[in-house]
């Protein structure tokens, strides 16, 4: 087997054979051989949720595969609980096709919880039960009644109570609930007719037989809606599992999870006699060199889905190969290297092949915000790259910091940002001039792990400068505003979406993150 493993096509087969193990034996309801490892919050939100979990993330961050395939397939590993996996767009769409009507609101769950029942057939992963379906057929022999009455919390008891055990339905895409008018009001109403429903009803009557999850992408979840329902005193609060400010969970993988998808992945190349034992004890030894550890963990920083796709590529690399150690650090470095993308999510900043592109994604966001008419000049000097953005009764930096700026380096970064904006300060933001508040105002624009603190105070004392040959000090008025962006908004504002090539989502997701900070701006 050793010469085997020195054929060129065996990386390819490794990466191939693993690859069908993680994304498409996952989809198949009776796979025993899959891939997969549980996502943060698995055990709190979902095996041991209360009865209502909600998780949000954009594309590419592993809603389907950690959320829903791999709690379906761990409860049937684990006999644990029983589960029933609906992907809301898929299985809508076949509902469509065979002439099924729905209202377009959570009054289809029970429809799209028995479809099992219906004799459809649907597209591998697209709906999985675990139940025999004798068990389901009874759970939902009176489930055109519910629909009839629109009494989903009478269909929500009656689950329960007939269920055999503890019952987790995942129900993804729900966005797509709403068929016929996608908008945040009508998914929110669908989102607070379920949580009604589920309390006071079977998470009372039947308590631990029922938990429903949730998750839905990141654009379309009702944030303003659902927590201005909740705060008014709902009773589901009490049977909810959350963890963000509005009530979702993030979709996220600890570095422990990944670490154990490499050994899983290692085990099964072992068992596929692709690997040996003895290969397999060097390349385990190998991975708990301290450095190799750092490296992956840094690796393990990129969005879910890049990060399978790599580490099936690391393990191939060292699955050929004798020196296992330096295989690894030369691969996972060949990678972190691969692209300036990657410095965002590993270092939580924009690196220097892209900081030409600061200003430029600055300059778009500020039409994005106030309109082609506006002249934006750009400012590139080194720490305090900006844009100046003047228009009648409009006048404004926006400023992008990347680095902390100490209370005791306040004075010096001061001199330097007169230096760098002063004739704008003093031709627009002069006490000499009249000018109703906030109209001449300062932005500084930072990643959410830099603290501007000092920037702030000392930008808001700042009432008098010299600059050029004017002298005897000219006073100014100015405010300060700050924006802390997420590693996304980062990657959207150096309009870094088409360099990606899909690494953490689609453009669509990109464009809204972008549009969130516009909607920051002010």
């Amino acid at each position: 087997m050793g010469q085997a493993l020195e054929s060129p096509d065996v990386k390819g087969t490794i990466k191939e054979v693993l690859r069908k193990a993680t994304e498409d034996e996952p989809k198949n309801p009776n796979a025993t051989e899959w891939l997969l490892v549980r996502p943060k919050y698995f055990i709190e939100a979902i095996e041991n949720g209360p009865g209502l979990s909600i998780f949000k993330a954009p594309y590419g961050r592993g809603k389907t595969y950690g959320v829903g395939y791999f709690t379906f397939h761990e409860g049937k590993r684990s006999g644990k609980y029983d589960t029933i996996y609906i992907n809301l767009r898929e299985v809508s769409a076949k509902f469509s096709e065979g002439g099924i009507k729905l209202s377009g609101t959570a009054i289809d769950i029970p429809l799209y919880v028995c479809a099992g029942t219906l004799g459809l057939k649907f597209e591998q992963g697209s709906y999985m039960s675990s139940l025999p379906l004798d068990t389901l057929k009874k759970i939902c022999e009176n489930a055109d009644k519910y629909i009839k009455n629109g009494d989903l919390k009478g269909f929500l008891e009656n689950v329960a109570a007939k269920s055999p055990k503890r019952l987790i339905i995942v129900i993804d895409e729900f966005e797509n609930v709403a068929q016929y008018s996608k908008t945040a009001t009508s998914i929110a109403e669908s989102i607070k007719k379920l949580m009604s429903s589920l309390r006071p009803g079977a998470l009372d009557l039947y308590p631990f037989k029922l938990n429903i999850v949730l998750a839905i992408q990141y654009l379309y979840y009702p944030s303003a809606d659902v927590v201005q329902y909740l705060q008014s005193g709902q009773p589901i609060l009490g049977k909810m599992y959350s963890v963000n400010s509005d009530y979702t969970i993030p979709v996220e993988y600890p570095f422990d999870s990944y670490y154990e998808y490499i050994l899983k992945s290692l085990e099964f190349l072992k068992t596929h006699k692709l690997i040996d034992d003895e290969k397999l004890s060097k390349i385990q030894i190998a991975l708990n060199d301290k450095e190799v550890k750092g490296l992956i963990e840094q690796l393990t920083k990129l969005p879910s889905r890049i990060v399978f796709e790599q580490l099936r590529d690391v393990i191939a690399e060292i699955s050929v190969s004798n020196n296992y150690v330096e295989t690894i650090k030369e691969r996972v470095n060949a990678i972190l290297s691969g692209n300036p993308i990657y410095t965002i999510y590993i270092k939580h900043k924009i690196p220097t092949e892209l900081s030409d592109s600061i200003t430029s994604g600055l300059e778009y966001l500020a039409k994005l915000r106030w309109g082609d008419n506006i002249a934006v000049d750009p400012v590139k000097r080194r720490g305090y790259e900006g844009v100046i953005v003047s228009a009648p009764g409009l006048y404004r930096i926006l400023l992008f910091k990347q680095n902390d700026v100490k209370y005791t380096q306040s004075e010096k970064f001061k001199s330097g940002f007169i230096k760098a904006y002063g004739n704008f300060l003093t031709k627009w933001c002069a006490k000499s001039i009249t000018r109703k508040e906030d109209e001449c105002k300062v932005i500084i624009i930072h990643p959410e792990n830099v603290k501007v603190g000092a920037i702030v105070q000392e930008l808001r004392s700042l009432q008098t400068i010299n600059f050029g040959e004017q002298r005897g000090g000219i006073r100014i008025s100015l405010s300060v505003d700050e924006i802390s962006l997420d590693d996304d908004e980062l990657a959207s504002l150096v309009g870094s979406v088409d360099r990606m090539g899909g690494l953490a989502g689609d453009k669509t997701y990109f464009q809204k993150r972008v549009e969130e900070i516009k909607n920051k701006l002010s």
